[in-house]
């Protein structure tokens, strides 16, 4: 060891007087690199590359030794200045590849690895190839759905913005890490928790669409991100279901008065007629117009001014 250092003194001084040769440099570039000396070695690649600038193998190796302290940017540039020095160093090619990769650049990581494979087509190369054009075809698919996204949140289009919920959804189960999907999501779901309930108020005014409007409820429901918003949902359908219950039991005895008429028992069927507007005196349950033309027969069958007297 003390005989290699001393050698490596040697060549040093001859390098320092400028007469130093390739093999000369070569040797402190080896030693230096060995005792992970890297800004030494780096030093001596330039003086070699200045010896020499049409080795293109030299700036290859000057860029891995960059990496290997972790200079990207150095590293990209004299893997770049190997390819231009000679077009055919497919293992600078393949360098810069995984450098752009890592950089997020995959359409300049794929052509460099598809130039590498065209001039040493490796099983490695190949497989490189093959995982880019997949990451590229996801990141498309990603960027699509967030741009669909963010032009459907100002939209009305439920049945269009559940599918790319659901998109949404999909995506970032397989990439939980991409903050974008996750923050698109919350976007969407709190659209779509604002139309179910827009839309549940809506078919609620009608008696009618009253089950439809509980289903709308549970639907806002189901994308209510806080307990406010659960709360508030929940409470909507439970007034919603109560109408429904008075309705339906307010029909009932309707039915129920005009079964009565048909056997000819008026006081029974005045009974039951009085019991229904005690439920709904204002008919609000019982706007279809079927149930008022029965209402209507029956109070003027069994005499209106009667039945208001009783009820």
């Amino acid at each position: 060891m003390g005989r290699e250092r001393e050698a490596v003194g040697q060549y040093e001084k001859i390098a320092e007087l400028g007469a130093g040769t390739k093999e000369i440099l070569q040797k402190l570039i080896a030693y230096y690199e060995q005792m992970q000396l890297y800004d030494k070695a780096i030093s001596h690649y330039n003086n070699l590359i200045e010896l020499n600038p049409s080795d293109a193998n030299t700036y290859y190796r000057l860029g891995m030794i960059h990496l290997k302290v972790g200079d990207r940017n150095s590293a990209k540039r004299a893997f770049i200045k190997a390819t231009l020095v000679d077009n055919m160093q497919w293992d600078a090619y393949m360098a810069l590849g995984q450098i752009y990769e890592q950089e997020g650049n995959l359409n300049e990581a794929l052509g460099a690895y598809q130039k590498a494979e065209s001039i040493n087509p490796t099983e490695e190369i190949q497989k490189n190839i093959k995982r880019v054009k997949e990451v590229i075809k996801t990141t498309s698919r990603i960027n699509f759905t967030l741009e669909e996204a963010s032009q459907l949140i100002y939209k009305s289009d439920i049945n269009a913005l559940e599918e790319v919920y659901r998109e949404l959804e999909g995506l970032q189960n397989t990439y939980p890490e991409k903050t974008t999907i996750a923050n698109t999501l919350r976007k969407v779901m709190g659209r779509l928790y604002e139309l179910w309930l827009f839309r549940g108020d809506e078919l609620k005014r009608n008696p009618k669409d009253l089950q439809l409007a509980i289903n709308a409820y549970e639907k806002s429901v189901l994308y209510a991100q806080t307990q406010i918003e659960r709360a508030k949902a929940l409470k909507f359908r439970s007034e919603a279901a109560i109408a429904l219950g008075i309705k339906i039991r307010a029909e009932t005895i309707l039915d129920h008065a005009e079964e009565e008429l048909k056997r000819n028992n008026p006081r029974e069927a005045r009974e039951n007629l009085v019991a229904f507007l005690k439920i709904d005196p204002s008919w609000q349950t019982t706007r279809e117009p079927r149930v008022l033309e029965k209402l209507i027969h029956l109070k003027c069958f069994l005499g209106e001014r009667t039945i208001s007297s009783e009820s």
